[in-house]
């Protein structure tokens, strides 16, 4: 008899239907979690992919503007009258260079050659340093935007060095225009460069068709 109560009392209506709702309510639960965690990650890379898409139209106008104090090639847009005056780096040494020949060719003194440029913006790229890596912008993107980078900064550091040669007596002019000319030498080698980044060479593309491109 007592065997029997206890069969009876083991399944009871009312104990599976409490063992059932305890179960899909502990079910339910769990699928809530996950079903926020997932949310919540969806959410995130959306948010990742929009500030990726942010950074890649900033950086793309950096490059450009950039590229347009290289060469003095005129954006898309409408230039202002200042950048329009602009000649750009790269001609104004190839133009400095080729007098400097000449006058070697001929054995007359180089003329002094000024040059009075704007500075080329890195703030963007120093900022972004690690930020585009986070974002994910692709690790070769990233490592040739730092080779654009390193190039804009060793330009910077060679125009403030050939301006500040400007300012200064010098006791033998010949001499000066000699190392100005090796100065702009360089100026154009790595300007060179940065333009080949920017632009691509052969098959690869460069910095702006990527940054154009879509994810």
């Amino acid at each position: 008899m007592h065997e029997a109560v206890v069969s009876d009392a083991f399944f009871d209506l009312d104990f599976w239907r409490s063992l059932i709702t305890t179960l899909v309510g502990v079910g339910g639960a769990i699928l809530i979690v996950y079903l926020v965690r997932w949310l919540n990650a969806r959410a995130r890379e959306t948010e990742r992919t929009r500030q990726k898409g942010q950074l890649k139209k900033a950086l793309r106008s950096n490059v450009e503007r950039n590229l347009q104090l290289l060469t003095g090639e005129e954006p898309d847009e409408e230039p202002s009258p200042a950048e329009q005056a602009h000649e750009g780096l790269l001609p104004t040494m190839e133009k400095n260079l080729r007098l400097a020949k000449t006058h070697r060719e001929e054995g007359t003194p180089i003329p002094a050659s000024y040059i009075y440029f704007e500075y080329f913006n890195t703030e963007l790229l120093d900022a972004t340093a690690a930020r585009k890596y986070e974002l994910g912008l692709g690790d070769g993107l990233s490592a040739r935007l730092d080779e654009f980078h390193d190039r804009l900064a060793n330009l910077n550091r060679l125009l403030l060095i050939r301006l500040e040669r400007e300012y200064v007596m010098h006791r033998d002019q010949a001499e000066r225009m000699n190392q100005d000319t090796m100065i702009d030498y360089e100026l154009r080698r790595v300007a060179s460069e940065a333009v080949t980044l920017v632009r691509g060479e052969g098959p690869g593309k460069g910095l702006i068709e990527e940054l154009s491109a879509a994810d």
